[in-house]
């Protein structure tokens, strides 16, 4: 069995063009600029004020939607549901807030060991105001889960102070977001 050299380069070619692999690639970038953002802010708030350091965020992510913006013109806006998306960026902006307030008393780590929770908002919220069925197991992979994240934390008497309580606040406004851009 003879296989050619350009047969498999043709082959390797293929594979590279396939949306699967461009999904693979654009996730992991998505992954690594999250992390470097987060770095970032870690870094800012040794010598800025966390309302600065947000204020230059959401500055950015304003230039991004005015880039995106320009290429699908504003009808990509149009909503019914105005008062949802209000408040969906409100929630937006504060879990962002929470989070860099709590860079500036905890360690990195510890602050992005709080996002682990979010999938117990996740699901408590769809349980109770989406009204859907959880099941046992489920349930117990979500107290697990938080488990987990709270050993990471570390919520004892001596250490669990406001900028935990913020710390657990970002993902329950981040996953609020989620919810309303789902309704």
């Amino acid at each position: 069995m003879k296989i050619s050299l350009r047969s498999s380069l043709r082959s390797k070619a293929v594979f590279i063009n396939t949306s699967l692999t461009r999904g693979i690639i654009l996730m992991a970038l998505g992954m690594f600029l999250f992390s470097a953002v987060d770095t970032m802010c870690n870094f800012l708030t040794e010598t800025l004020h966390p309302v600065q350091i947000l204020w230059s965020r959401q500055l950015g992510l304003l230039g991004g939607v005015l880039i995106y913006l320009s290429f699908k013109g504003i009808s990509v806006l149009q909503t019914n549901w105005l008062g949802l998306q209000i408040l969906r960026g409100f929630s937006s902006i504060a879990s962002a807030w929470s989070f860099i307030f709590a860079l500036r008393y905890l360690p990195l780590a510890e602050a992005v060991a709080g996002s682990f929770v979010a999938p117990f908002f996740v699901v408590l919220m769809g349980a109770s105001i989406l009204k859907e069925t959880v099941g046992l197991r489920r349930w117990l992979s979500i107290i697990v889960g938080l488990a987990g994240a709270l050993i990471i934390i570390r919520p004892s008497l001596g250490v669990f102070d406001s900028a935990t309580i913020l710390v657990l606040l970002q993902p329950l406004l981040l996953q609020d977001d989620k919810f309303y851009r789902a309704s």
